[in-house]
């Protein structure tokens, strides 16, 4: 409680949530210390997931970027002139290049981390940029503005498609095909090669940021007015009530969310694992009485959670 991040937080596996401070600092949660970047005046820190692990790409007051392996604050590429201010640098899935969302709010501009040279421009057509977006795997990327977005190779940074109006922090799920984002006043799912909606819910709250789950089976939407809400995707149903108070989140590889108040809540949105949570926090089978009760169906009474015996055992 009470850290007041600046920015968005990101959940750091085995080291915890990596945000920037009210102060500038960049800090760890789990250790409530600030990390040593090696970087006197950091006034943005983002992490992003490569495929060589969590790396943290730094902007300094004077505007060098550096990139530091997370948790370790290891520098990892040398130090990058940028040419003008910057809102948001991040870092994609290969750790060869990092996409600048400039301030002037244009496009984008993409640089080799290792010589600090321009190797793509991205450019969307319109005159404000509100959303960049990088997957934490290979795969599409989204440069969203007020007029369009633009889904773009992460590799190759060719453009692969333009013109779709899809606002609120528009993502893209595991295969790379689908949109999710905002319509109007609906949440809405998009192929974004055909332009044909698949999906669509009312969503009243204009700046809600959509996102889907691990498994693909759920959108999550967050907004500052409205909190959390879970959507199952085949039913067009929530599935969890809303948590209000909701000031930021973060969707991968979990949903870390910062409170007016300072207060951070963490779930694990992969359903695959939930059974195994349940059975260590629970610690035992379900009782004979339980299993005739939740278990649908008329399957013989059987092991829930593999490690403890069955109930009379």
């Amino acid at each position: 409680p009470g850290l007041d991040p600046e920015d968005i937080p990101q959940i750091i596996p085995n080291a915890g949530i990596a945000f920037t401070s009210n102060q500038g600092t960049p800090m760890l949660l789990d250790s409530r210390a600030p990390l040593d970047l090696g970087v006197a005046d950091p006034v943005q820190v983002l992490p992003s997931l490569t495929r060589n692990g969590w790396i943290a790409s730094v902007v300094s007051g004077d505007g060098i970027l550096t990139t530091h392996a997370l948790p370790s604050g290891r520098q990892q590429t040398p130090p990058v002139q940028l040419d003008q201010p910057i809102l948001v640098a991040r870092v994609t899935f290969d750790g060869a290049h990092v996409v600048l969302w400039d301030a002037d709010n244009l496009g984008a501009t993409v640089k080799d981390l290792q010589t600090g040279e321009t190797v793509a421009t991205l450019a969307h057509g319109s005159d404000f940029t509100n959303w960049l977006w990088l997957p934490p795997r290979p795969g599409p990327g989204v440069l969203q503005a007020q007029q369009g977005s633009v889904v773009f190779d992460t590799e190759t940074f060719e453009p692969l498609g333009s013109g779709l109006d899809i606002g609120g922090c528009a993502q893209l799920d595991g295969s790379g095909e689908r949109f999710v984002g905002r319509r109007g006043d609906e949440l809405v799912i998009v192929d974004w090669r055909s332009g044909d909606i698949s999906w669509r819910v009312p969503s009243p709250h204009p700046l809600a940021c959509p996102a889907f789950d691990a498994s693909g089976r759920y959108v999550i939407e967050a907004s500052e007015d409205a909190g959390i809400q879970f959507w199952d995707i085949a039913e067009a149903v929530p599935v969890t009530p809303q948590v209000r108070g909701f000031a930021y989140a973060q969707y991968e590889p979990g949903l870390a969310a910062q409170y007016r108040g300072g207060a951070f809540h963490v779930w694990n949105t992969d359903p695959t694992t939930w059974a195994d949570r349940a059975c260590e926090v629970v610690g035992r089978n379900l009782t004979r009485q339980e299993w005739e009760q939740y278990v649908p169906g008329d399957a013989d009474y059987a092991k829930t959670c593999d490690q403890y015996p069955l109930d009379g055992e």
